[in-house]
């Protein structure tokens, strides 16, 4: 177990709030801790070349690379040699494909980082996030680059590799036109009037043939009142942005005109039921009401693109190909990398 004072020596230096202390007995007590001193970089430059096998000087003692390697490896553990077998895989796996990412590009992408975590934890502010998160624990914004180098690399490398061994078939083709389109080809955009169904409170001590019954009525107050809108609309009595205010339950929709924008296919977004009936449906016709997850819907396609599999193969190949891989596809692609290398030590 590390003494607490081995463990502090350890860890990032904090400097304690300033100011005096407040006693037991509520008096403020004058402050005797003295602030620590601190060097403002933590290696000095060597007046005299280094060995090229020694890694540092300690009060005029020197420590060899193959000592630190050592010590890392062993007080460390397994994690860190890990990591490094990990990334030189993925290295060279991409040297074996043409892959490279050059140090500008390297360097764009920390910089990239740097501004992404400025907006998103300090306003903006580079200077306060420097502060905070690189020159209190004494690092240079190139020493933090430098710590964040490796990481970064592997995964770029990782996604131009993966991007320029992608084979996409037929198969992918086809299964991605449907994923879009359906089917059918078609690209649908409608407008809705959800009907929730109002479910009262059910009675656990009621038998189970009354519970079902009063579940049955609810169901079907809800379909006559979607019947009615349905009249209503083709009647001409009322028109569709009316009947969504006056009628919709979906909040987000009714004030919109009962506009839910593009329809989606794969998987059909409000189930097979109500997708089977709308691929048949045509422009301006109104669909419904059809039982849904949340209740009933009445539905009117507003637009439609038809799509053609011969004359957009090609595309969607293009944007497949270009697609950067999702986290678990990078996870596969590296486990098999581990799985398939030879490791000895």
């Amino acid at each position: 177990m590390i003494a607490p004072l081995a463990l502090a020596l350890l860890l990032p230096f904090q400097a304690p709030p300033p100011g005096p202390t407040p006693t037991a007995t509520g008096d403020v007590a004058p402050s005797t801790t003295t602030p620590p001193k601190q060097r403002t970089t933590f290696f000095e430059k060597s007046e005299v070349p280094l060995a090229p096998d020694v890694y540092c000087k300690i009060d005029g003692f020197p420590v060899s690379r193959a000592e630190f390697g050592d010590w890392l490896q062993r007080y460390r553990g397994d994690t860190l040699i890990q990591h490094y077998v990990t990334g030189t895989l993925v290295r060279k796996a991409a040297k074996a494909a043409g892959v490279e990412i050059g140090p500008s590009e390297l360097d764009d992408i920390l910089n990239q980082r740097i501004e992404q975590r400025t907006v998103q934890a300090y306003r903006g502010n580079r200077d306060y996030f420097i502060q905070q998160e690189i020159t209190q624990f004494g690092k240079t914004v190139e020493q933090w680059k430098a710590e964040q180098a490796w990481d970064v690399e592997t995964e770029v490398l990782i996604r131009k590799t993966m991007k320029k061994k992608r084979l996409t078939t037929d198969a992918d083709v086809e299964k991605e036109f449907k994923r879009l389109y359906g089917a059918s080809g078609r690209e649908l955009w409608m407008r809705a009037v959800l009907i929730e169904i109002d479910m009262p409170t059910l009675q656990t001590h009621k038998p189970a043939n009354e519970v079902q019954a009063i579940a049955d009525q609810a169901i079907q107050k809800a379909y006559r009142k979607g019947v009615d809108v349905v009249k209503r609309l083709q009647s001409g009595a009322i028109d569709f942005p009316s009947a969504a205010l006056a009628y919709s339950d979906d909040g987000r929709s009714k004030n919109q005109g009962g506009d839910i924008g593009r329809y989606i296919v794969d998987p059909p977004e409000f189930g097979a039921d109500f997708d089977a009936a709308v691929q048949k449906a045509k422009v301006g016709q109104i669909v419904g009401p059809i039982r849904i997850q949340a209740g009933f819907i009445v539905a009117e396609i507003t637009k439609e693109q038809t799509h053609d599999l011969r004359k957009e193969r090609d595309a969607i190949r293009k944007e497949l190909a270009d697609r950067d891989p999702t986290v678990d596809e990078a996870n596969v692609y590296v486990a098999d990398l581990v799985y398939a290398a030879k490791l000895v030590r």
